[in-house]
């Protein structure tokens, strides 16, 4: 039996499922999905990310109700989850444009709740399927617009596909992601069948070639330090002899590869931002981050209100500058960091970074605990996630993907160490 088919049969109960268990696992896999969906940017440019969404909150509360015991243990555990978005709402007493600050925490409140509500009800396993089967579908709509233009507007202003996005970002991300995943499906033998093997390649090459039209540097650098991560972390899944000829290659590589540089007096940052038609601003990121730190230098210590500094009238002549630096029509300083310190000061960055050290210790322990490709996943996605953000747009407000991805996948690795703890006192 494949290892890919073992883990099937594994994951099969002994007994027969009860007809309203499985209709609860429908709802769960239907709610996680459409999270994965609406928040990775799929319908806004319908007009249905707000429908959307509300049929989430619904859903989501729909399962608090049905199991309270259950979600209740599973919010005492997360406590550490909530400190931001209570960081957030706390500031809205000093915002600058309190209204918009108190109305933006309660959805990053209800976010966490709904990612905490999907990471807690959905194993590891099924998220990566979901991730893998769900984002691919609009990475299709999205190459079919490019030869059609059937939905609308088909590039970006600066360069690059949009497919169905309205951000080219967002469609390099999501390619990312299903590679990714589809990397991790790899792993446990999905390949093995041959309905496994043509859907993984068909998959795959969609996304590599959004992942290429999207033009998306962030995205296209960050999937070889992501594929690597996850096959050092599954080494014992690998072909003894491919690692060996691998290491070989990676010390010639690092061995020669800086002396030829310096012998053709070649500079790699140039030329790797050159060929993406970047430059050493990265986009006016660097631009960007300075009028953030001359922000910073009256409003250290506790910023400006969650989201308020593209809401109020005190800062919109330095919105404006930002804006037309971007080049895109997104108010944002390109670092999660700085943006966070700017809103929320110092009790948003120390809430976020402990949101972070949570969902990066729970993965991480549980990789430990079973070194599983799903564990090895999760963790790649925490860690992705944040390296995404620091020149990016994410990670810090309401309805946002990668937000979403880090509390899901921290949630359900949590609940897959506590349920190994439970099979190995029994």
């Amino acid at each position: 039996m494949s290892t890919f088919a073992a883990d099937v049969v594994a994951d099969r109960p002994a007994r027969r499922v009860p007809a309203a268990t499985l209709l609860w696992n429908v709802y769960d896999v239907t709610l996680a999905g459409l999270v994965i969906l609406v928040s990775t940017d799929t319908f806004n440019r319908f007009g249905l990310g707000s429908p959307v969404w509300g049929l989430c909150y619904v859903m989501a509360v729909g399962r608090l109700v049905s199991a309270p015991r259950f979600m209740a243990w599973a919010f005492r555990a997360n406590l550490t989850q909530f400190a931001y978005p209570a960081a957030c709402l706390a500031s809205s007493v000093w915002s600058k444009a309190p209204a918009w600050s108190f109305g933006s925490a309660l959805q990053l409140l209800a976010t966490v709740v709904i990612a905490l509500v999907v990471g807690a009800r959905t194993r590891m396993m099924t998220l990566i399927l979901l991730m893998f089967c769900v984002l691919l579908v609009p990475l299709a709509l999205s190459l079919l617009n490019w030869r059609t233009g059937v939905f609308g507007e088909v590039y970006a202003g600066s360069g690059g596909l949009l497919g169905i996005y309205t951000q080219k970002n967002m469609l390099g991300q999501n390619a990312l992601f299903v590679l990714l995943a589809g990397v991790a499906l790899s792993l446990v033998g999905a390949w093995r069948s041959l309905l496994g093997c043509l859907l993984l390649a068909v998959g795959m090459g969609i996304a590599a070639l959004a992942l290429k039209l999207s033009q998306s540097v962030t995205p296209i650098l960050m999937l070889p330090v992501a594929v690597g991560l996850l096959l050092t972390l599954c080494l014992r899944r690998l072909n003894s002899q491919l690692i060996v000829l691998a290491a070989m290659l990676l010390f010639f590589a690092f061995a020669a590869g800086p002396l030829y540089l310096a012998i053709a007096g070649i500079d790699p940052i140039e030329e790797v931002l050159a060929a993406f038609g970047k430059n050493t601003t990265l986009t006016g990121r660097t631009r960007i981050w300075s009028f953030g730190l001359q922000v910073l230098q009256d409003h250290w210590g506790l910023g400006v209100g969650f989201l308020a500094f593209w809401r109020s009238a005190e800062f919109a002549s330095y919105a404006t500058i930002i804006q037309a630096i971007g080049g895109e029509n997104v108010r944002a300083f390109h670092n999660f960091l700085l943006e966070i310190w700017i809103g929320t000061g110092i009790p948003g960055l120390v809430t976020m970074l402990v949101l972070l050290w949570a969902a990066l210790w729970r993965t991480w322990a549980a990789y430990r605990a079973s070194r599983s490709v799903a564990a090895a996943f999760a963790l790649v996605v925490v860690v992705v996630s944040i390296l995404l953000c620091l020149p990016g747009t994410g990670l810090y407000r309401q309805h946002e993907s990668l937000l979403m991805f880090v509390v899901m996948f921290g949630a359900s690795a949590l609940v897959s160490m506590q349920q190994g703890r439970r099979a190995g006192q029994a």
